[in-house]
């Protein structure tokens, strides 16, 4: 279940439709050195539960996205990257199941590793219902 929960992500990453917007996308674990506006991908799934009733199993969690735009857009450019990514992710079905619901945006302000950047994260739950 967890890996179905990240090929429903990633295929919206990889999809022409986001391609063309040009924001890229790396995973948490990135280290290195690029141009703002970028974002880092965190998948935090939860455990998974069964439910009574079917005996299914439901797989929760939460996709974390943080935003990194440049100090002098403010958080202009930050809240146009949320209500972008609201498009792709909020209230939608991906073909393995993984259902996202409605996403919060916390704008946290100037980076203090990095001045010249400005950071916000987007949140949005998930639930996977399967075997």
């Amino acid at each position: 279940m967890f890996e179905l929960v990240r090929e429903d992500i990633y295929s919206v990453f990889a999809s022409n439709a986001w391609q063309t917007l040009g924001y890229t996308v790396y995973p948490r674990s990135f280290q290195g050195l690029v141009a703002a506006p970028y974002i880092l991908l965190s998948i935090l799934p939860g455990t998974k539960d069964p439910i009574s009733t079917d005996r299914k199993k439901k797989l929760n969690g939460l996709m974390i996205l943080t935003i990194f735009t440049d100090t002098m857009t403010g958080d202009k450019q930050l809240f146009q990257i949320a209500e972008v990514l609201n498009t792709f992710f909020e209230d939608k079905q991906f073909p393995n199941g993984t259902k996202f619901g409605f996403s919060g945006l916390k704008p946290i302000g100037t980076e203090q590793d990095n001045t010249s950047l400005y950071r916000g994260d987007y949140s949005i739950q998930f639930n996977l219902y399967g075997d």
